[in-house]
């Protein structure tokens, strides 16, 4: 190419608008994006390539001007640009996790991320950090929220077996029924126990269908054969629940069933009774002084109760009871695997209890558990006399405080006294996980059984064993296996000595199976693994409902509920903001959010208008449909007077 091609193609349009872009800042020299050669630092392409147009610029300068030419700039550059973005998008993120993990509002997110460009003026990152509340909103229910869901569900694709806890409570901005739902599974990649948030169901009525259908819809993603047992209270609404998924599920896969070890329906509400009866008194007197007396029967059972001078001795024996029953349901309100515990410490609460009415050698009598809820409550002849009963130390207190108290009365207070821990007795029993062999079986796994005797620990063993195979979540083989690599271990003067300084109150139980069995024993870990899934309580449901109360706020979504619910569980799971890995994808799925919030707007939008054109549709119908009755009601009239007409000429005629 000649000089005069080169100067006319300096000043063609092609070649300006190429200058043009290498002059633009967002414009990065493509060879700062690799290394230098060993002589040649990547920069000295665009000084070479300047110094050469220059050179062809000046030795045309008769006929052409000449026109400088920028030099590209750095790659760090662009480079920076794009760590910074980066950065920006994980303190939003960081951000928004924060706000999830105090229960703060959008708005207030929006408002204090506004102040961070004021606290640190010259960061590039504060700069760039741009929260309002709706980015906040579409943030954490179209980023974040999904991102921890598809990766909870991808762990429990993972896992032979879930438990599914679920309970219901009343959301007061919606006004519904909101059905919680939490998976109890062993997590492999730590070797422990976890429970967590799947998902939250919105029911206007709580019928066992209703339930029925809000729980498939929330177990959509997890496989009918992999649910091991549903953890819940003991409504008989639950009851019915139970037993239709249970049908279901047997139909669908007949080898596998879902295990049951029972409801423990304990709840204590007394604490404050003889605190508040002062009060109550006051109330009721003052309210007798009213012409108009309330008419609902609540009243009317208050007012009967508080004309009993012997109701504070009764409420403080009943006091002195729920204080023994305290410590059992403190002690298994955690998320920790308990049920190789529970079946010990019911026993020893339920003879405790039994101990206040039943005769020593009775209960002395009834040295197992089966035989131990066998005991007839009923019968006379096992229950100690009224004069030996003894109220307590508290309840005698109060009685001390009553002028002089009749004997009748005092007869009376013994026997209702007597009557309410039958009652309390027959409550534990009635739909213990006592009744249950896998309860009973299940303390094999209880470190003193084991270190106490091998015999016993392979005895309770086996009784687990054969539920498990009954409902087709081991085979036969597996459970000889399990049972012979539970005697090695046990029977190892090492594990003997490991057991014994086991400390639950410190130390996991998975941990220790897990130590003990190693990787030679896989039967017998594979139902450690099965066992220690099972949920003795639900206590981490209930836990949620206060969870819920912190996170409402007025005219709140369903769905950002939810969302908030998964992502306040990961950051709690993850042991704080701090905690949480901040993850590509997690980024990419949050920096993708604003596109999904637009795309479901724009679904509830056509939803919506697909309803009212339904409604239209609908009134148009009717009215056309209430028009055309119109028309054939008058025309039968017209055509029924005509008749009439005919009628009366027929007659005429014939006279």
């Amino acid at each position: 190419m000649g000089i005069a091609a080169v100067s006319s193609h300096a000043v063609s349009k092609k070649h300006l608008t190429a200058v043009s872009i290498v002059q633009s800042a967002s414009q990065t020299n493509i060879c700062t994006f690799f290394g230098a050669g060993p002589n040649l630092p990547c920069s000295m392409t665009a000084t070479t390539t300047s110094e050469c147009v220059s050179t062809v610029s000046s030795t045309s300068a008769e006929s052409v001007p000449a026109k400088p030419v920028a030099v590209a700039p750095d790659g760090k550059a662009s480079l920076n640009g794009f760590l910074v973005k980066k950065c920006v998008t994980k303190a939003e993120v960081v951000w928004c996790l924060s706000t999830i993990a105090s229960h703060g509002s959008f708005h207030s997110a929006a408002a204090s991320a506004a102040l961070f460009l004021i606290m640190f003026p010259t960061c590039d990152v504060a700069k760039k950090l741009q929260l309002g509340k709706d980015k906040v909103g579409y943030t954490i229910c179209y980023g974040i929220a999904p991102y921890f869901r598809n990766r909870l569900l991808s762990k429990l694709h993972s896992v032979p077996h879930v438990v599914v806890a679920f309970d219901e409570s009343l959301n007061k901005i919606a006004q519904k029924e909101q059905m919680d739902v939490l998976i109890r599974f062993w997590d492999p990649a730590d070797d422990v126990v976890k429970t967590r948030y799947l998902t939250s169901c919105f029911l206007g009525h709580t019928r066992a269908e209703d339930l029925a259908a809000a729980f498939k819809k929330a177990t959509e993603n997890i496989e009918p054969a992999k649910i091991l047992q549903l953890s819940m209270d003991g409504p008989n609404v639950n009851l019915k629940l139970l037993k239709s998924l249970k049908q279901e599920f047997s139909a669908s896969d007949g080898n596998q069933n879902i295990v049951d070890i029972g409801s423990c329906g304990l709840h204590i509400a007394l604490a404050r009774a003889l605190q508040v009866l002062p009060n109550v008194v006051k109330y009721v007197e003052h309210v007798k002084k009213e012409k108009k007396l309330p008419a609902c029967g609540s009243y009317a059972h208050v007012e009967t109760a508080v004309k009993d001078e012997m109701l504070p001795v009764k409420l403080a024996f009943m006091l002195s009871v729920s204080e023994e029953l305290e410590p059992f349901l403190a002690e298994f309100q955690t998320e920790k695997p308990m049920l190789p515990f529970l079946a010990t410490a019911l026993d020893g609460l339920l003879r405790s209890l039994l101990g206040r009415i039943v005769l020593k050698e009775k209960l002395d009598a009834a040295g197992t558990f089966s035989k131990l809820i066998k005991i007839d409550l009923e019968n006379p002849n096992n229950i100690i006399g009224i004069a030996a009963f003894d109220i307590g130390l508290a309840a005698k207190s109060e009685l001390r405080k009553i002028t002089k108290p009749s004997h009748t009365a005092v007869v009376s207070v013994k026997k209702e006294c007597i009557l309410f821990i039958k009652a309390c007795s027959a409550k534990i029993i009635e739909r213990s996980p006592l009744k249950y062999k896998l309860t009973r079986g299940a303390s094999c796994l209880n470190p003193a059984v084991c270190a106490a005797s091998v015999e016993a620990g392979q005895k309770q063993l086996n009784i687990a064993l054969k539920v498990l195979i009954e409902h087709g979540r081991l085979t036969g083989l597996q459970g000889e296996r399990a049972s012979r690599s539970y005697v090695q271990v046990c029977s190892n003067s090492t594990a003997q000595v490991r057991l014994r300084k086991f400390y639950r109150a410190r130390e996991r139980l998975e941990k220790l199976w897990v130590e003990l069995c190693a990787s030679s024993h896989e039967e017998l870990l594979l139902f450690v693994k099965i066992v220690l899934c099972l949920s003795h309580g639900n206590s981490s449901v209930e836990r949620g409902f206060s969870v819920n109360k912190e996170c409402l706020v007025e005219n709140m979504k369903e769905e950002s509920l939810v969302a908030q619910r998964l992502v306040y569980d990961e950051v709690s799971a993850a042991g704080g903001v701090a905690e949480v890995d901040v993850t590509d994808k997690m980024i990419d799925m949050v920096r993708s959010s604003n596109i999904k919030w637009k795309e479901d707007l724009e679904r509830k939008k056509k939803e919506r208008l697909d309803v009212l054109d339904a409604e239209r549709k609908k009134k148009r119908t009717a009215a056309l449909v209430k028009e055309l009755e119109s028309k054939k009601q008058k025309l039968m009239e017209d055509a029924q007077l005509q008749v009439s007409m005919l009628q009366q000429e027929i007659e005429s005629l014939k006279q």
